[in-house]
């Protein structure tokens, strides 16, 4: 896995392999896992006693539906074009079949051509394409423009705040992500469950010229990125994002609530406002095709 996803491995994901290697190696850390490990299948390639191939499958809920992941498709350079990734996809394939499972997802990279007519053989279809944005250092010098007002989230925004992130966070991705929208909701049961929440959350709206153009929210992390996740219609979208980002950064830095050395993360549809995030002081990460298939 760290042979062949390299090029794309941001600190969380050289972690995560970090984890594996020590549950590989010790008992105490595999059973330190809990949970995680009991949730995880898979498959491996073996040539002369050696690993060259890996498949893990993790178990799920889509849309309240039971649904495995297919998560860590890996072929060691040497030992590619013998149709193992085939193999082993085909194998997972039948593990959902035999634990009944009738739907099954994946992501892949948009740029792995190969991967994706892979998966098409097998009857995944393209369900969404979506980007993730990282903050860079430069974020900090973004100018807001002055006739644009931020000021904390209200109550009165919360209708047009939630249509918006239902449009960029439905339920087809909504998922496999850290997104919680009854967390973000006002009233008693939204700042109940923030109370009660190990995240923390932060919400500001943006206003040009009296009129709510946009809202953002941010919620801490374990990771080395904590979540942005924005609300804003199309023909104020651009204004939003060069407003209430660089708000949300001052912000969050003069509540010392952005520890050194992290990043702020955006998952966004593929395309959206791509711009706009490179204005704002953002790189593209990696953009990735959510894909399903469905057992007939």
């Amino acid at each position: 896995m760290e042979l062949c996803f390299a090029p794309t491995l941001d600190e969380d994901g050289r972690r995560f392999i970090r984890q594996m290697r020590r549950a590989g190696s010790s008992r105490s850390a595999l059973s330190a896992l809990g949970s995680l490990t009991s949730s995880i299948r898979g498959f491996v390639w073996v040539e002369q006693d050696e690993i060259v191939g890996n498949l893990n499958l993790l178990a799920v809920r889509v849309r309240g539906q039971r649904a495995y992941l297919v998560a860590n498709v890996s072929v060691h350079p040497d030992f590619r074009g013998r149709g193992i990734a085939h193999q082993m996809t085909r194998a997972a394939i039948s593990m959902a079949e035999t634990n009944s499972v009738r739907r099954m997802w994946l992501q892949v990279d948009e740029n792995n051509l190969i991967a994706q007519q892979l998966y098409r053989d097998y009857d995944f279809v393209e369900q969404a394409r979506r980007t993730l944005w990282h903050s860079r250092p430069e974020l900090s010098q973004v100018k807001i423009p002055p006739s644009v007002k931020v000021k904390p989230a209200r109550a009165a925004d919360w209708r047009q705040q939630r249509h918006w992130l239902n449009r960029f966070y439905g339920p087809e991705v909504r998922w496999n992500l850290p997104f919680q929208m009854q967390v973000y909701a006002p009233g008693l049961i939204g700042g109940l469950l923030r109370l009660l929440g190990e995240q923390k959350i932060r919400q500001w709206s943006a206003f040009h010229r009296g009129e709510w153009i946009g809202s953002l929210t941010w919620q801490s992390s374990y990771a080395m990125a904590d979540w942005l996740w924005l609300a804003a219609p199309p023909e104020k979208r651009s204004l939003a994002i060069l407003s209430l980002i660089p708000q949300a950064y001052q912000d969050l830095r003069n509540a010392n609530l952005l520890r050194p050395g992290r990043t702020l993360a955006v998952n966004f549809p593929a395309g959206d406002s791509a711009e706009t995030f490179e204005a704002v002081g953002f790189a593209h990460h990696n953009t990735l095709i959510w894909m399903e298939r469905v057992e007939a």
